[in-house]
């Protein structure tokens, strides 16, 4: 039998018998096998810590997927914009440089006016 019995009344009666002139006496019956339905303070305590573990879990993990979207929405929107702000610094050197090559054209012809050589 296991040792985690609950101990309850039953229906079994058992006749002592008292006295030649008194009538039998009935007893309840103070054992029974049946098991124990009840939770105790502890299994309780974790039940409800287990329940606020999941609860926490499953908001971490809901926040970290934002985080996660956002990272990526951040990303491609910055990639976007560096692509075109670098098409735009390309097509600004480019046209920076034909500037340059133009004055150094003029500077060239007008320093050769001067010196005579035109």
């Amino acid at each position: 039998m296991s040792v985690l019995m609950r101990i309850a009344p039953s229906v079994k009666l058992a006749a002592v018998p008292v006295r030649k002139t008194a009538a039998a006496t009935l007893r309840p019956a103070c054992f029974s096998t049946a098991a124990r339905q009840e939770k105790g303070p502890i299994e309780v305590t974790k039940e409800t810590l287990k329940k606020a573990d999941r609860v926490v879990s499953d908001a971490a993990v809901k926040g970290i997927e934002t985080g996660q979207k956002a990272t990526h929405k951040i990303k491609d929107t910055f990639d976007a914009a560096t692509g075109k702000a670098g098409s735009y610094a390309k097509k600004g050197t480019k046209d920076v440089e034909y500037k340059t090559r133009d004055l150094a054209d003029e500077t060239k012809e007008e320093a050769d006016e001067w010196t005579g050589k035109a």
